[in-house]
């Protein structure tokens, strides 16, 4: 069957039906710690393991150095029968990849797909566009020996689709293109995106609606473009998400999930009340840690916590220092309440007091912003929350206690004197509606 004019629609279909099939995995597996029994959970945990088992400490940017090409990709030569050539070839894996297409298809149905794969790959030179779909490669677990069941006992290969590798192929004559390309997408993946060498670090940030939300939202996510393994969770004092925060959220390119808490009304500030009165995001933080603890099981207790306001400002280099957190992080902070700052007293690098006005009885000293926490203190306290029982100002020093932290617990960053975030707020004026409309 080498053209695809030449079947009936029953041979097209018979053909297609026995092209591929799933995969045979044990009925139950392990990982060492938990069972899998049905095909997602399977899936969802040799997602983890792998990564977990891939060891890039050997890995390192190659010099910026590489070789230049002595044709430009515009001079690239090929024909359809070339195509329909590398299309013939027979595939190695039969297996239907992200595109939805098994490399047996294209075998089976060369001759007639080859012209229209010549002008794709013809228009994918001149704009300089790759299909993204042909980007994503499915990871196939394959048994190396022993028991079947046992997720150790198997490797990861990964499966491009058949005509991202065609295109390869095609290419192959002009190899020093690609070794080009190969040196460019390198140094970009290990210099910018090698997020899987670092600890991931969760954010929770309540946020509610008011003039300026957009605003330092919009300032707060373009800064966590560009920060690798984050995951951003922006809780929304409101019964239910807004849109246009949705919306402004998707906008990033940032890994996040927005909820929704309200907070009860009996804690609400009222006008003519003092801001202080009640402590503001307990509702939007409870969620947000009620979320992680779903989302994060207790084994991956490398993994870092971090309360993120959203109209702070925020250094840079402090995600990556907070990273080498072993149990908790603690940094300076500046505009805290009538205070210029707020900071720890290091002694032989041992934290013994802190310098600050308010709230001298409190063990820790600290703001929301100005420490950040293992995960797994969240998972071996499982009830403890944030209260609105709590006296003003002691949220913070409350959480920490109610976990099991002590002082001889805290470490500081490189530099304990230097400050790593600003309470700041953002101005707005007393425009109406009704001028705003005009």
């Amino acid at each position: 069957m080498n053209n695809f004019k030449s079947c009936t629609i029953g041979e097209c279909f018979a053909t297609m039906k026995g092209l591929s099939g799933p995969s045979k995995l044990p009925v139950v597996m392990y990982d060492g710690v938990s069972k899998f029994s049905n095909n997602y959970e399977k899936c969802t945990g040799l997602n983890k393991f792998f990564p977990s088992n891939f060891n890039s400490d050997d890995i390192k940017v190659p010099a910026t150095s590489y070789p230049e090409p002595d044709i430009h990709l515009g001079e690239v030569q090929f024909t359809p029968d070339e195509i329909s050539r590398i299309l013939g070839i027979p595939p190695v894996s039969q297996s239907i990849t992200a595109d939805g297409l098994s490399g047996k298809v294209l075998n089976v149905f060369s001759n007639v797909l080859g012209p229209y794969f010549y002008i794709l790959f013809r228009l994918i030179i001149s704009t300089a566009a790759f299909p993204a779909i042909w980007k994503i490669a499915h990871i196939m677990p394959i048994h190396k020996s022993g028991d079947k069941s046992l997720f150790k006992n198997y490797r990861a290969i990964s499966l491009l689709p058949r005509a991202s590798l065609n295109m390869k192929i095609l290419f192959w004559k002009y190899r020093n293109i690609l070794i080009f390309l190969f040196f460019l997408s390198l140094i970009y993946f290990l210099k910018r995106d090698s997020s899987y060498k670092r600890r991931k670090i969760y954010a929770i940030t309540p946020t509610h609606k008011r003039w300026t939300q957009i605003a330092d939202l919009l300032r707060l996510g373009q800064l966590i473009e560009t920060i690798p393994a984050f995951h951003w969770i922006v809780i929304e004092d409101s019964p239910s998400p807004n849109p246009a925060i949705a919306d402004l959220l998707a906008s990033f390119d940032v890994h996040f999930t927005y909820l929704a808490a309200p907070t009860p009304d009996e804690y609400k500030i009222k006008p003519g009340d003092p801001p202080w009165k009640y402590p503001r995001g307990v509702a939007q933080r409870n969620r947000g840690l009620s979320y992680l603890r779903s989302l994060i099981s207790s084994s991956e207790g490398d993994d870092l916590l971090y309360f993120m306001d959203d109209d702070n400002t925020y250094r840079k280099s402090l995600f990556d220092e907070m990273r080498s957190t072993n149990r908790i992080s603690i940094w300076p902070i500046a505009f805290v309440g009538e205070s210029l700052y707020e900071r720890p007293v290091v002694i032989n690098n041992k934290v013994k007091q802190f310098i600050g006005t308010f709230g001298t009885k409190r063990t820790f000293r600290l703001d929301m912003a100005a420490f950040c926490l293992s995960i797994k203190y969240i998972h071996q306290n499982p009830n403890v929350m944030f209260s609105y029982n709590t006296p003003v100002g002691y949220q913070e020093n409350n959480f920490l206690l109610n976990l099991g932290i002590q002082l001889e617990d805290l470490e500081t960053l490189s530099d304990p004197h230097l400050i790593f975030v600003w309470h700041t707020k953002t101005a707005h004026t007393n425009s109406s509606p009704q001028l705003i409309s005009k």
